[in-house]
């Protein structure tokens, strides 16, 4: 199954550790609605490594991962040994 990402930007604090930390380069700053936010511009660049969710200041609760359908799945987070397999 394809995964989707985004970004909820009302519980995005703009702290920018997720751009910081990508490897991947999916994360950008975007202002939308007059609201600076995080944004994943490259989902597809993901592999899922979890950095994301450990540096966001908001317990990664802003990056939602939904399926084909568009439905919300819960997305758990790595545990430390995963990280370092990545």
């Amino acid at each position: 199954m394809e995964k989707l990402f985004r970004i909820d930007g009302d519980k995005c604090e703009a702290c920018e550790k997720c751009v910081q930390i990508c490897r991947q380069g999916v994360f950008e700053m975007i202002e939308e609605d007059g609201k600076i936010h995080s944004e994943m511009v490259h989902p597809e660049k993901c592999n899922d490594c979890g950095l994301c969710f450990m540096a966001c200041e908001n317990q990664g609760k802003p990056i939602l991962l939904k399926n084909e359908e568009g439905h919300e799945c819960l997305h758990k987070k790595p545990k430390e040994e995963e990280l370092l397999l990545n």
